[in-house]
């Protein structure tokens, strides 16, 4: 069976409300959270779970979710055929990251115009997040890059072989993590410590 749900939690009343099939026909592996536009952005998968059934839309897409009118409000399609596109975050700007495959989109998150469509030098990959110094900082292949989406360029700020999660604890001090062990990496530094 095709499609995905979306599931809206609202700790004040415990209640929890289920939102099946908010994007026809796709499967919803990656959500972010805009504040300013105070909206869900999600990416969409057209197959069928493991590829179980055949897609039935003509291409997976971007979707804008409003979670005070419980429905989507905006789709775009960046890549036209696509079977799986991701969002990976949204910088300080309104700025959001997709990916499809080897490609990214920036797109304006209030114009929903998209400002670069192309290659970066570096593999897109799970979250990205918003830094203290307002850059958007990404794991790929266990090195920490920094987004500076002004400029449209990635800098490599640090490393840690085999990170896959990342969050800021402070200013300049990222705590990554891979299955087993947690990492402690203070900008500026090449070196990653280990976290008793």
């Amino acid at each position: 069976h095709l499609g995905g749900a979306l599931v809206v939690y609202d700790p004040a009343d415990d209640e929890v409300v289920v939102h099946h099939q908010p994007v026809k026909d796709q499967n919803l592996p990656t959500l972010v959270y805009d504040p300013e536009q105070r909206l869900l952005w999600g990416g969409t998968d057209r197959w069928g779970q493991m590829k179980s059934a055949p897609p039935t839309q003509p291409s997976a897409l971007i979707y804008a979710f409003d979670p005070k009118a419980n429905t989507v409000v905006h789709t775009l399609t960046p890549w036209p055929g696509a079977d799986v596109v991701h969002v990976h975050g949204i910088n300080k700007g309104g700025v959001l990251l997709a990916s499809q495959g080897n490609e990214v989109a920036c797109i304006d998150t209030t114009t929903r115009e998209i400002l670069y469509q192309g290659t970066w030098p570096v593999s897109v990959g799970g979250q990205w997040r918003l830094g203290h110094d307002g850059h958007t900082y990404g794991l790929s292949q266990g090195v920490l890059y920094r987004w500076d989406s002004d400029k449209n360029s990635i800098t490599a700020s640090g490393v840690c072989v085999g990170a896959t999660m990342l969050t800021e604890s402070e200013a300049g001090r990222w705590i990554l993590a891979d299955s087993t062990s947690v990492y402690r990496l203070i900008l500026g530094s090449t070196v990653s410590q280990q976290v008793d």
